[in-house]
Formats: structure tokens, C-alpha cells, sequence
């Protein structure tokens, strides 16, 4: 389905990544499309290169073709710039009603 590649970024494995330097793809790994949901069912597994699956971890939702759709952990949030933390608070207090500070 994925003919050998990353399905987040494309790249082949054994072959130089090409956004990583030059650097090999040393092996495609078991990505998981929702970290937090299905486990290691075959329909939650993705195949990622190492970059990509060391890059977003277990902090986003992926679809079927490699794309992020949702965000599955706060990390990238506490990592996010304050002005970023910030409208995420303010969609947050609109969204669920609710006052955070």
C-alpha cells in the first residue's frame, strides 16, 4: 500500500532521506495513525521512517495517508510559543465555555 516508503514523508527505506542530510533511512517503523487508540491493531499501524516516527512520537493523530489531523498529546502545546499557548487558551475558553487562566 505504501510501496516501501514513509507514509508522513515519503521517503524510501535504505536509501538517503531527503530532508535529513543525506543521512540513510535505516528502517521503516510501526507508526501508529492514533497513539492512544487500537493498540497495535494492523488498521492503527502506518509505516514511518526513523526520523519521522523519533519526530512525532505519540503527539498527533495521523490519517491513512501519513497526514496529521488531530493532536493526540498536550506536549506539543507545552512546547508551543506563549503568543501559540495563548490562542490555544483563548479557542479553548470559547469552545468548551469554560474559563482556564
Amino acid at each position: 500500500m505504501y510501496n516501501n516508503t514513509c507514509a508522513t514523508c515519503g521517503a524510501k527505506e535504505g536509501i538517503p532521506h531527503p530532508s535529513y542530510g543525506g543521512e540513510i533511512v535505516v528502517m521503516l517503523q510501526q507508526g501508529h495513525q492514533d497513539p492512544y487508540e487500537d493498540g497495535n491493531d494492523i488498521r492503527n499501524i502506518i509505516p514511518q521512517c526513523n526520523f519521522c516516527n523519533r519526530t512525532y512520537k505519540n503527539n498527533f493523530v495521523f490519517n491513512e495517508k501519513g497526514r496529521v489531523i488531530a493532536v493526540a498529546n498536550i506536549e506539543p502545546v507545552r512546547k508551543a510559543r506563549r503568543p501559540v499557548q495563548k490562542r490555544i487558551q483563548n479557542w479553548l475558553n470559547k469552545t468548551l465555555k469554560i474559563f482556564v487562566t
